[in-house]
C-alpha cells in the first residue's frame, strides 16, 4: 500500500519525506528499484543528518525544519516502538504498520495500529486505535485523524 499512498499524496501535492535511521546510500539503493517512487519523495532524512538516532526525535525535527512544516499538519507512518517514540516526541501523530519483527512491540500513543496500509483487493487488519472505514489507509483517513481532538495518549512537544 505504500506506493499507492505515495502516488496519491504526490497527485494531491502533499509532501512526502522519508525519516530513517538507515544511511542515505541504503535508502537510495532501495528506492532505485522504483524510479517513479524516487521522483515523488520530497526529502530523504537519513541517519547522517543527525547525531542522535531514533528514538530521539531529531531526524523528524530536522525533516520538519528543512521542509518548513508544522508537525500538527503532518503525519508519520512507523513500524516499530522506537520509530513511534521518535515521531511522537517530534509532535507527529503516528500510524503504525506492524511486521513479524515488531508485532509484539508496545504501540501506546499511536493514533492507530494496522497490519498494512491496505489495497483495493486486500483490506488491512485493525489492531488498535483508529481504522479507515474502507479498509485502506488513504489521504482522507489521515485528514480525519488530523481533525480529531488530541487525546491523552498523544505526546506534544
Amino acid at each position: 500500500g505504500l506506493l499507492r499512498l505515495v502516488r496519491e499524496a504526490h497527485a494531491a501535492n502533499v509532501r512526502v519525506a522519508i525519516a530513517t535511521t538507515a544511511s542515505l546510500a541504503g535508502v537510495e539503493a532501495l528506492l532505485c528499484q522504483n524510479a517513479s517512487l524516487t521522483s515523488m519523495i520530497d526529502l530523504i532524512a537519513a541517519n547522517e543528518e543527525v547525531v542522535r538516532k531514533k528514538p530521539a526525535p531529531d531526524i523528524y525535527r530536522w525533516a520538519l525544519e528543512i521542509l518548513r512544516l508544522d508537525p500538527a499538519h503532518c503525519f508519520a507512518i512507523e513500524d516499530s516502538n522506537v520509530g513511534l517514540r521518535s515521531a511522537l516526541a517530534a509532535g507527529l501523530p503516528t500510524l503504525v504498520t506492524v511486521s513479524d519483527y515488531t508485532s509484539g512491540d508496545d504501540f501506546a500513543g499511536a493514533a492507530g495500529v494496522v497490519s498494512s496500509l491496505g489495497e483495493a483487493n486486500q483490506s488491512l487488519t485493525a489492531i488498535a486505535g483508529a481504522v479507515p472505514a474502507n479498509g485502506i489507509v488513504d489521504l482522507d483517513f489521515f485528514e480525519t485523524l488530523l481533525r480529531r481532538p488530541a487525546t491523552s495518549t498523544l505526546l506534544n512537544s
